[in-house]
């Protein structure tokens, strides 16, 4: 082969390998999945999914399902759902939560919930009802049985809408959930009257108590979407869109929030918030790098943007968009929300409903984006399908495995839309992440972060620091400025002498 068409060869597989989508790093996405059951229920939506210690995979969402009481009258459950897939099988759907009511009572209440599994060897759950945001928890390898949950218990006695859960190295629980804050009646807020606020509880020992609650978003108006992550550290970040509050139903998407806690949530640092000016920017999500740097991604009106800190959360890189991606309309219901991950290779994944660039179909795809090292590969579609996919969640089994889950509508505006949940899944070429081990006694102690503060000063030893401070000229110092005074007296008198040279012959 000629040296020039070995060259253009060599070119054109760079060229090729450049352009290579994220599906091709380890195949493509897995044909989709109905965890739910139509035969069940016509809806299911707002799914949440988890990976337990040995790779299974819980997904829970919430259904009304019509039954038939013992007097056989047809009554309406507002019930929160239960799957597993495990050695890739999966379990029946079951209802772990279930809050009855009569049919001809068109109260269904949407069982917001969260789900993560902790090193104590549980599975722990938020679930909103009618009036509370309750916690509950069950042995892992039990929790397909509504039997093996606990009581609920109610953390937001006052009512809640969204809500977040994390769980720390040491099996203690941090919770978020949006809460109404009622305006006084000659005292009301201009941009969202009566619009919620972000609050946040945490549990050091696994859900058996709760600290007070504590406002994170007092100083702003109409909390949406908050998200929760805790690095390797044990440092708590958080984020939330600001300006709108979808259940109350009043103001407009401003901007979204940071904020990050040091030491386990009795503080706060201040927050930090997205803005592009005159753009308002929504739909705010998070991941950590492996190293426990933050990174997030938003959007606004049409465009998605992404932004990182290389300290820990204290100061952020510019904002970049995405390329290739496309919002979808804000006039479409505007319940959605991104998820983010970091696969074992430390490389960014983001679901996101929206349209690819170069190739608009008329209904949104739900899209696959990846972040390697500095760029973004371009958006490879998990389903486009004429149905309308929406909240999306990601979750990484073993560091390499993708898993997936979102509901459709089959209208996006019909009161009578069928609503379904999916799953699929995607094996991605990154190094296997061992999960850390869990532990039944006392919890390990919390990891040192790097510093984000003035280091303390060096202890002196004793004999060094009991020594007597000097606040006179050391002895030495007098003979010595002598000899170096009579050293330079000679150099002193022959400058003096070039200089008067130099000015006679001028």
């Amino acid at each position: 082969m000629r040296p020039q068409r070995l060259f253009a060869l060599i070119v054109l597989l760079a060229m090729f390998s450049l352009a290579a989508p994220a599906g091709a790093q380890g195949g493509s996405w897995s044909e989709p999945f109905e965890v739910s059951s139509m035969a069940q229920a016509r809806t299911a939506w707002f799914p949440d999914l988890v990976v337990g210690p040995d790779g299974t995979i819980a997904v829970i969402w919430c259904s009304f399902p019509k039954l038939t009481d013992r007097h056989g009258s047809l009554i309406s459950v507002d019930a929160l759902f239960y799957r597993e897939l495990k050695d890739g099988h999966w379990s029946e759907a079951n209802d772990i939560f279930s809050f009855p009511h009569p049919a001809s009572e068109p109260i269904e209440v949407t069982v917001r919930n969260s789900i993560v599994a902790g090193r104590d060897g549980k599975l722990h759950v938020l679930y909103r009802t009618a009036t509370d945001v309750m916690y509950f928890n069950a042995p892992w390898q039990e929790a397909w049985s509504a039997l093996a949950w606990s009581p609920g218990r109610s953390i937001s006695p006052r009512g809640g809408y969204y809500n977040a859960l994390a769980v720390d190295s040491r099996a203690g629980l941090h919770a978020l959930w949006t809460e109404a804050v009622i305006d006084p009646p000659d005292q009301p807020r201009a941009g969202c009257p009566n619009c919620a606020n972000l609050f946040y509880r945490s549990s050091p020992d696994g859900g058996a108590n709760w600290t007070l609650p504590q406002n994170l978003s007092s100083a702003f108006e109409g909390a949406n979407r908050p998200q929760i992550a805790i690095d390797q550290f044990d440092r708590i970040h958080v984020v939330w869109d600001e300006g709108f509050d979808w259940y109350a139903g009043n103001g407009e998407p401003k901007y979204g929030v940071y904020r990050r806690s040091d030491d386990g949530g009795a503080t706060w640092g201040p927050p930090t918030v997205f803005n592009l000016g005159s753009m308002a920017t929504y739909q705010t999500t998070l991941a950590l790098m492996p190293e426990g740097n933050p990174v997030v991604v938003y959007r606004t009106a049409r465009q998605l943007y992404f932004q990182s800190s290389e300290d820990g959360g204290n100061t952020w890189g510019p904002p970049n968009e995405i390329p290739g991606f496309e919002a979808r309309s804000t006039s479409d219901p505007n319940l959605d929300r991104y998820s983010m991950a970091v696969d074992g290779a430390g490389r960014v994944h983001v679901l996101a409903v929206g349209f690819r660039t170069e190739h608009r179909g008329v209904s949104p795809a739900l899209l696959h984006l990846v972040r390697e090292g500095e760029r973004w590969l371009e958006p490879v579609v998990i389903v486009e399908n004429g149905l309308f996919p929406e909240w999306p969640r990601l979750g990484i089994a073993g560091g390499n495995q993708l898993h997936a889950v979102w509901f459709t509508r089959n209208s996006l505006y019909s009161e009578n839309d069928t609503r379904q949940v999916w799953h699929s899944t995607l094996s991605v070429d990154a190094p296997a992440v061992t999960p850390l081990p869990l532990f039944t006694a006392t919890p390990l102690p919390l990891p040192t972060a790097p510093p984000t503060t003035t280091p303390l000063p060096t202890v002196l030893p004793a004999p060094i620091a009991r020594a007597r401070v000097i606040d006179e000229p050391p002895a030495w110092e007098r003979p010595a400025m002598l000899m170096i005074g009579a050293a330079l007296l000679p150099a002193a008198a022959l400058l003096g002498l070039v200089v008067v040279v130099a000015r006679r012959r001028e």
